[in-house]
């Protein structure tokens, strides 16, 4: 499932993906858990789009010679669309937001029942409809302020990530992980969970385990003339001390971290 734009929950039905998207580089083909994620999506119900501007040759390359995923919508040319074996005339699958708009009216769907992955200003139609659009962190400047997500860099395996999670929406009947942690304020799409606010008063348990550990040491000079239980527990004194001295060290350490203050 997926939250659109209106706030509405709706069984995410189509996921369009421009295929410049996958693999770890630009320049590179789609990888092994790229393609499951697809096959999975897929499997569950979901129509997978497929848009390549360069049409079915440069497709296949960048999907590894893979003929897995079948039936395949494909922007051929920059114009035409294929879907599983029939094709819509130019006119009416103009651009990849036309292309998709045309598939989703055939389907009796709408814009809020598909998600888009894309970088390119060809997509950009796309991401301002589509119930749910994300982008890699490392996309274009214009991409990044159109998609509605920001996902993580492609280097990491973001895309893979984010079409899995597309795939647990679905068969868990719930929004895809990246999406709650966003609406909820917790980074980005394999960034963990978020990080504690900086502990304070580093400062004053310092100090204090300084004072602490100077007492007991002045403590232990004067019981030592007067019995080993005396000095003993002026040792453990001092090893509060030391404990309260070290933990206010720690804590000033954290509190120097993004945001933080002593």
């Amino acid at each position: 499932m997926v939250r659109t734009r209106e706030g509405v929950v709706t069984l995410l039905r189509l996921v369009a993906i421009e295929v410049g998207m996958l693999g770890p580089t630009r320049q590179g083909v789609a990888s092994a858990e790229e393609l499951d994620a697809l096959g999975r999506l897929e499997a569950l119900g979901a129509r997978v789009v497929l848009l390549c501007g360069g049409g079915r040759e440069e497709l296949s390359a960048l999907l590894g010679g893979s003929r897995d995923l079948a039936p395949l919508a494909v922007l051929d040319g920059g114009a035409m669309v294929l879907d599983g074996g029939r094709a819509f005339p130019p006119s009416e699958a103009r651009g990849f937001e036309g292309a998709v708009g045309c598939l989703l009216a055939t389907h009796g769907l709408g814009w809020e029942d598909a998600a888009f992955l894309g970088e390119s200003a060809a997509g950009l139609g796309c991401m301002l409809r589509a119930g749910c659009s994300a982008t890699c962190e490392d996309a274009p400047g214009v991409a990044l302020e159109a998609a509605r997500y920001v996902i993580g860099p492609r280097s990491e395996g973001s895309v893979a990530s984010a079409l899995g999670e597309f795939a647990d929406g679905i068969e868990w009947g719930e929004e895809p992980s990246f999406v709650r942690r966003e609406r909820e304020g917790r980074p980005g799409l394999g960034d963990g969970e978020p990080l504690e606010e900086p502990r304070r008063g580093g400062v004053a348990l310092l100090l204090l385990g300084l004072v602490v550990a100077l007492a007991a040491g002045r403590f232990m000079l004067v019981s030592l003339e007067r019995g080993v239980v005396l000095a003993l527990s002026s040792v453990l004194l001092a090893l509060v001390g030391v404990a309260l001295f070290y933990l206010g060290v720690g804590r000033i350490r954290d509190a120097r971290g993004p945001g933080g203050r002593v």
